[in-house]
């Protein structure tokens, strides 16, 4: 298929969505014809993948490293809001996340983002190249398993589990 002209699976014209016309397009009305598969059948432990690239260089096959913060993909998810196919409501992303890229050597991050009942997409959830899980509440979970809240206040339901808690700020507990 010819760039610009796009392929349809499952309808007559390609549809903007979340802001975009897709090259290539799965359109339907029901589950069956609005589903894509990737099946691998093969007697090993081997996986079918969906393979995302990032290249800084502009000619396709041709390589230049990349950058730290350069988006390698995203998954989004959008919403018919009456109007038109334009707003996402969650997003997954990747990213670079290394100040300095080598060869077979590029730290990422993964990301959540969700919108705001406003409307604007928040980062809410990242997992960096050091294995710290950061929350957008101020809660770091580092790759020891360190917790640390920052500013936030930490409020706990039902048992907090036995053992040393360190905090900095207020704290209110309900139950054991």
């Amino acid at each position: 298929v010819a760039n610009g002209k796009g392929f349809v699976v499952g309808a007559l014209a390609q549809q903007a969505i979340g802001g975009q016309t897709a090259e290539l397009q799965v359109l339907g009305t029901g589950g069956p014809d609005s589903d894509l598969s990737i099946g691998r059948w093969s007697e090993d432990n081997a996986d079918p993948k969906l393979h995302f690239l990032k290249s800084r260089n502009a000619a396709i096959g041709s390589s230049t490293i990349v950058q730290d913060d350069d988006n390698l993909g995203t998954i989004q998810w959008a919403v018919d809001d009456g109007t038109d196919f334009a707003t996402a409501a969650v997003e997954m992303g990747a990213e670079v996340d290394d100040a300095s890229p080598a060869t077979n050597a590029v730290g990422g991050a993964w990301t959540l983002s969700v919108a705001t009942t406003a409307g604007s997409m928040t980062e809410r959830m990242r997992i960096d190249s050091s294995g710290n899980l950061t929350l957008t509440n101020g809660c770091i979970i580092d790759s020891s398993g360190a917790i640390s809240f920052g500013d936030e206040n930490l409020t706990t339901t039902g048992t907090l589990a036995s053992g040393a808690l360190t905090v900095t700020g207020n704290v209110t507990a309900t139950g054991n």
